[in-house]
């Protein structure tokens, strides 16, 4: 669930479309084979389209290719809101027949086109659209940070939270060495003799991140 908003404008007159792909599970896979693509087709129609989905478009006027545009795109659950120049009324809504699955997030070109980007940002949402707010938290760490361990041993894993949030934060954890420790669920293993770093980020805000 995210908010994405692309300031950008043709750099010349070749054919082509900008938006912005999310769910794609590689950085070099197009969106076409897998995820979502959110555009606007040069003749100014806003477009969804992807490997995860069937085309949808709604007519729209062609945009003026000299000037700077704002495309904000929100995905939320099963439904997608496009926005271009003015936020307040979206130029399409979608209501999918799934929920996307988690990938990456990033600007999408087609043809020759060439683009000037001015800016780029990502806000995650709540399940029902609401941006989540992260300002209240001022740091997470691991409630328990083991120096040494046993090969064999099983530690608990949980955060500690220093601030307040109305929404729930989710966490990603990992390991610089699957082979000597990996977490699953809520547990840290170590199945092997070795040195390893595990960290903690929450997803959303890389600012609140700890390791040991």
């Amino acid at each position: 669930n995210f908010e994405a908003t692309l300031v950008f404008r043709n750099s010349n007159s070749e054919f082509g479309w900008i938006g912005i792909a999310s769910a794609t599970k590689m950085y070099n896979q197009r969106c076409l084979d897998q995820g979502l693509g959110c555009f606007l087709q040069r003749e100014g129609y806003p477009t969804t389209w992807g490997g995860d989905i069937s085309l949808y478009e709604v007519k729209g006027n062609a945009y003026d290719v000299e000037a700077w545009h704002t495309l904000r795109v929100r995905v939320y659950g099963r439904k997608i809101e496009m926005y271009i120049d003015s936020m307040q009324t979206p130029v399409l809504k979608r209501t999918c027949d799934k929920t996307f699955s988690e990938g990456y997030v990033g600007i999408m070109t087609t043809c020759k086109a060439q683009f000037e980007i001015a800016s780029f940002t990502i806000k995650p949402l709540s399940t029902d659209g609401k941006v989540i707010d992260f300002s209240g938290i001022e740091s997470i760490s691991f409630a328990n940070k083991p120096t040494a361990a046993t090969v064999g041993d099983k530690y608990a894993v949980s955060v500690d939270i220093v601030g307040e949030s109305e929404s729930t934060l989710v966490y990603e954890f990992t390991s610089s060495d699957e082979n000597v420790a990996f977490i699953n669920g809520e547990y840290l293993y170590f199945i092997s003799e070795g040195e390893v770093t595990v960290s903690v980020t929450c997803l959303g805000e890389a600012r609140l991140t700890d390791s040991f």
